[in-house]
């Protein structure tokens, strides 16, 4: 049984097979692995349960490291665990170590004392014994009264009161808190066979004894399909022959809807997305798609039926089973009993605002089955137009509750496409009035109710005015579940038709994205928009419009070499006629002689009309920086060091003979990398510019000091140029964390570690890329570890870990290193460590407050009619910004098709 083992021991497995322990259901075997399967360093065994028919394969249980703790795990680690653990051993603290406690850790993730423990001889490891418990066992626990060598004890520990006593927990009368500890994983195939099992197993061979809720819940989960499967199971095969497995999580929307999400997408080869559940649907993974879909429904359906049963007088633990379908079905049948009440709509006069509240209302949304959505605003903001991919026939109950049988009998075609023509006619009317109840100025919602999120399968339709929406709900005013959705909506002007047994057919959809009144009127390219700021956002950016936001020195000339490019596929008359009109209409000066230069040489024959790669090198480097760049990233790249040395200081003898880039009392020159770093020049470098213009530098005039100072580096003895070029780059870029990065590593070469991390500091000031800002965290941990401030140390790898990036398993690495290099480091709370880093001078929370300006920025650029620049800073704030309704606002202003 591969599936349900799915790990095969090595090659000589070292492991033991517990032949009677306490708890241990009959035909299974239990024990533990110390050689077979990789071990992270300080690993010691990992707990198991062995394949009964294959004597090599097994399932993992725990991991057990060298120091007395205990990770609950089912699958190999490839870096020890950065979490509490499930189980642990700890000393007395005045004690020689022969004795101690053993702690457990519960549902809540508090720990729990287990008893007291012996060891005979601490030095040797072991043997140990249970002295004391003062948390009682359903298990008899005499094994543990003996000497046991470490694995032995800790194995039998860890069976004894997590992994049995759980199962016996199982057995008990109904827990609903153990049910959603069994939920509580990332793991869907895990958390439903958990449940399924173990639930059925407490049951025995009655079914009357377990609660109806439980049993309710058991059917749905069974009835979804992916009982007893895994990812592999649901996997499809692409055109190009592609074997595509989904990538399976299960979250808790805690912040908005509280709610079960089951998030599964599909890539091709190339890594791109082909499926995702909501409005990306792939025709090969349709039955996988229901499936899933099914199976978060089940769960959700299940978590508010028991929300509304607790609500009344019997409660759930009273509900039959019968009862609970029957609630089931009419909690489905009344979503709309969530819509807001539109009469106390506020007055919103940001189109972003109107996007954001839109976005928190429908994440808020508790449905029993997912609705997707995306939706935009025409310009003006009173009109709203919403694709909702609906549920289809096929992921509704497939069974319904018989009364006369007292059993689940199977649903017809008719029942289920009635059951998904309701659910997409209630969505519509549940969609619309979220748009109205944004503000009170929003006049019409154009709905389209896509099933299964099928673009051309548009099965309801139409333009819903705010006046006819109030008038009919005033109707509703007994029962505001919409009794007759369809009678509703056709007094609406909305447009659906039924076909056969009931099923809707498709109409034509009444809107499109970036066509009609959702037309797009803002400047794609934000170099060129022109479009006037709003007070507010002249005071965030210290610009008047866009485009003086100038970050490529050559763009502009880049677009004249596309446009006399075209010109030249006419013929080099037209090709001479366009460069006189971008010379006269100019008034740049190095564009002007870069255009009289190229009319010279079309007169005199040295251009022709093949002369495309020329003339494009003229407009693009008419400084000649970019070969000899490229030919030095090429031997860095080869690490070729001496070459790349050499034509890197070419190149910047070059950069030093350029003119027309120092800075007046009236500009200055530095360098971008994108609108973001500009941004942090605006919000944190007003100091440098001092009031004067800011232009953008030719890129290899900043690049050429980053890579100097980055092949410096790497010498002790060329630490001193790696520091003078990393200091150019600062002057340079200001506003880039990578300036401040590279005169960290050349402090940190020169052991110079209060250095290192004054540079840190800097750089985590204008960071807005979570990655700069981790590797500031990881860099400060080793310097601060060296200065011995130990707990100012331990405070940066935890923030280095929880920003989740490349360097987080490094991070906590060096941070198990630290804890035991160091004796008596206290654990410290996030925001204990954040205290200590704020006592050294560290701005800890500069990332997030950069986020916040990024989205501030944001708001007030779409709300001045720059969508472009506001969706770029939209997409980085919402990186550092985590909140669920900020992705469909961002999508909402984009083009997308």
């Amino acid at each position: 049984m591969p599936d349900s083992f799915p790990i095969k021991l090595g090659v000589s497995p070292r492991c033991v097979r517990f032949e009677n322990v306490a708890g241990q259901p009959a035909g299974r075997v239990f024990g533990y692995v110390s050689k077979g399967i990789d071990l992270t360093d300080g690993g010691s065994f990992y707990v198991v349960e062995f394949d009964p028919a294959d004597r090599v394969r097994v399932r993992l249980i725990a991991y057990a490291d060298k120091y007395g703790r205990m990770f609950s795990c089912d699958d190999v680690l490839v870096a020890p665990p950065a979490r509490t653990p499930t189980l642990y051993l700890a000393t007395y603290a005045d004690s020689d170590h022969s004795t101690g406690v053993v702690f457990a850790c519960d549902a809540n993730g508090k720990d729990q004392v287990v008893g007291s423990y012996a060891c005979k001889n601490p030095e040797e490891d072991g043997p140990y014994r249970m002295e004391r418990y003062e948390r009682p066992s359903l298990l008899d626990t005499a094994a543990l009264d003996s000497w046991l060598e470490y694995a032995d004890f800790l194995a039998r520990l860890y069976l004894t009161f997590v992994t049995f006593a759980d199962a016996v927990e199982a057995a008990r009368p109904f827990d609903l808190g153990a049910v959603f500890a069994r939920l509580n994983t990332a793991d869907p195939f895990d958390a439903v066979n958990k449940e399924v099992l173990e639930a059925e197993a407490s049951w025995g061979e009655s079914l009357d004894s377990g609660a109806g809720i439980e049993r309710f819940l058991v059917h749905e989960l069974r009835d979804a399909g992916i009982m007893g499967k895994s990812a592999a199971d649901f996997a499809v095969e692409l055109e190009d022959g592609f074997e595509s497995v989904p990538n399976v999580r299960m979250v808790r929307t805690k912040k908005y809807a509280d709610t079960f999400y089951l998030d599964f997408s599909y890539l091709n080869a190339e890594g791109i997305l082909v499926e995702n559940g909501l409005l990306e649907a792939l025709p090969e993974a349709r039955e996988a798609r229901e499936s899933f879909l099914r199976t978060e429904a089940a769960l959700n359906r299940f978590l508010l039926l028991v929300d509304y049963l607790e609500s009344t007088d019997g409660g759930f633990l009273r509900a039959t089973e019968g009862v609970c379908a029957q609630t089931d079905r009419w909690l489905i049948d009344r979503i709309c009993l969530q819509a807001p009440d539109i009469t106390k709509a506020p007055l919103l006069r940001s189109r972003w605002e109107k996007h954001v509240a839109f976005a928190r209302a429908g994440e808020s949304l508790r449905l029993p089955y997912r609705l997707g959505y995306e939706f935009c605003s025409s310009a003006d903001g009173i009109r709203f137009g919403l694709d909702v991919s609906c549920p289809t026939a096929s992921t509704m109950p497939s069974s319904a509750w018989s009364q006369e049988t007292g059993l689940f009998l199977s649903a017809s075609a008719a029942d289920r496409n009635g059951a998904e023509a309701r659910y997409a006619a209630h969505a519509a009317i549940l969609m619309a009035s979220l748009a109205f109840s944004v503000s009170s100025d929003v006049e019409e919602a154009y709905v389209n109710c896509l099933r299964g999120g099928v673009a051309s399968d548009v099965v309801v339709s139409g333009c819903i005015r705010r006046a006819r929406f109030e008038e009919l709900l005033k109707r509703e005013e007994s029962d505001r579940s919409v009794k007759d959705p369809f009678a509703f909506l056709r007094e609406c002007g909305v447009d659906f038709r039924f076909g056969e047994e009931f099923s809707l057919e498709s109409v034509s959809s009444c809107f499109k994205r970036g066509e009609g009144v959702f037309g797009n009127t803002y400047e794609a390219s934000i170099d060129r928009d022109f479009t006037p700021f709003s007070e507010a956002a002249r005071d965030m950016t210290g610009v008047a419009r866009p485009k003086d936001l100038g970050i490529f020195e050559s763009r502009g000339r880049a677009r004249y070499a596309d446009e006399l490019s075209e010109a030249l596929d006419k013929g080099v008359p037209a090709a001479l006629e366009c460069l006189k009109g971008i010379h006269d209409r100019t008034e740049d000066i190095m564009l002007r002689r870069i255009c009289l230069t190229l009319m010279e040489g079309f007169e005199s024959g040295q251009l022709g009309e093949h002369s495309y790669l020329e003339v494009k090198e003229a407009l693009v480097d008419p400084y000649g920086l970019k070969a000899p760049m490229a030919r030095a990233t090429a031997f860095l790249r080869a690490d070729d060091e001496a070459h790349a040395l050499e034509a890197l200081n070419e190149l910047l003898a070059k950069t030093k003979s350029l003119e027309g880039f120092a800075d007046t009392a009236g500009t200055c020159y530095r360098y971008f990398d994108s609108y973001e770093t500009r941004f942090m020049y605006a919000l944190h470098c007003r100091d440098d510019s001092q009031g004067r213009r800011v232009l953008p530098l030719p890129d290899e005039v900043y690049l050429v000091h980053d890579a100097l100072s980055q092949v410096y580096s790497m010498s002790l003895s060329a630490s001193d140029q790696a520091l003078d070029h990393a200091k150019r780059c600062i002057e340079l870029a200001p506003s880039r964390a990578q300036s401040y990065l590279r005169a960290a590593r050349a402090y940190f070469v020169r052991g110079e570690f209060q250095s290192e991390v004054d540079m840190c500091c800097q750089a985590l000031r204008v960071a807005w890329q979570t990655s700069d800002a981790a590797l500031c965290w990881y860099w400060m941990g080793f310097a601060f570890w060296k200065l011995e401030r130990y707990d100012a140390a331990a405070a940066c790898y935890t923030k280095c870990a929880n920003l989740r990036s490349v360097m987080a398993d490094q991070a906590m690495v060096e941070f198990g290193e630290l804890v035991e290099s160091v004796k008596g480091l206290q654990r410290r709370t996030e925001s204990q460590g954040n205290e200590i880093l704020a006592a050294e001078g560290v701005p800890v929370d500069a990332l997030e407050e950069n986020g916040r300006k990024m989205l501030d920025l944001a708001k007030e650029s779409i709300d001045s009619g720059s969508v472009s620049l506001g969706c770029v800073m939209a997409i980085s704030g919402m990186r550092i910004i985590r909140d669920d309704a900020l992705l469909p606002v961002v999508r909402s202003f984009s083009d997308f098709e």
